[in-house]
């Protein structure tokens, strides 16, 4: 395995840990019942971006993977 693919294989599993821990955080918030709706639709969103972000990073290390196979 290259090393430089390896670095940034594990760079984006760091990535994709921190975007777990965001993405429960701001679910939690989303349980508030609080919130007005405007909120809502923003963390709505967010979580959308977040979900969408942890994508891209789930695809760019499969890449990186069958590159070095």
């Amino acid at each position: 395995m290259d090393s430089n693919s390896t670095k940034y294989i594990t760079r984006n599993n760091g990535e994709i840990t921190s975007i777990e821990g965001k993405l429960s955080q701001e679910q939690s918030n989303l349980n508030n019942s609080n919130l007005r709706d405007d909120e809502k639709r923003i963390i709505e969103q967010g979580i959308h971006d977040l979900k969408q972000q942890k994508q891209d990073y789930i695809m760019a290390n499969e890449t990186l993977e069958r590159e070095i196979t």
